[in-house]
């Protein structure tokens, strides 16, 4: 039984890992040099998608790859950057945008799901947190884009 626990979370962390690679390292950097500034027209409903899809994962396999228990602790224990966890306890918002950036909208979503959500509830609270990742990471992509044009342009 222990054994087929550690099989299943394995899995499961295996399948994040990878699909977490090929988005960020082979498909935003295949965006980013077809789209150029533009990569936030694509990256937005692939980002969603992706999310819904790790969401039937997350559903599927019931394991906290994510380890959203450990975060949850870590804000409410004092000690170490007790002003930053002050912050983040007073302002649930705050929260929610920070994780929708790091690791992604799913773990903003888990974060905070209570049982039995309406699909709509789902998808509005998934598409909100997709905006700020796709801002922050779009941005980013966006920015790298620009430095490595014109830098290759002045040679």
């Amino acid at each position: 039984m222990f054994t087929r626990k550690i099989q299943k979370f394995s899995t499961a962390y295996l399948l994040v890992v990878l699909s977490y690679y090929l988005f960020d390292g082979i498909y935003m950097p295949w965006l980013t040099y077809t789209f150029g500034y533009w990569v936030f027209i694509p990256l937005y409903p692939s980002i969603l998608l992706v999310n819904f899809a790790g969401l039937f994962m997350y559903d599927y396999f019931k394991e906290d790859v994510f380890f959203l228990e450990f975060g949850k602790n870590w804000i409410a224990e004092v000690g170490r950057l007790e002003r930053m966890k002050r912050i983040l306890r007073n302002n649930k918002n705050l929260i929610f945008i920070s994780l929708s950036i790091w690791p992604s909208p799913i773990a903003s979503y888990i974060f905070f799901r209570k049982e039995n959500e309406s699909t709509a509830k789902k998808i509005k609270i998934m598409a909100i947190g997709s905006l700020f990742c796709t801002a922050i990471w779009g941005g980013g992509l966006s920015f790298l884009y620009f430095i490595i044009a014109n830098t290759f342009n002045l040679f």
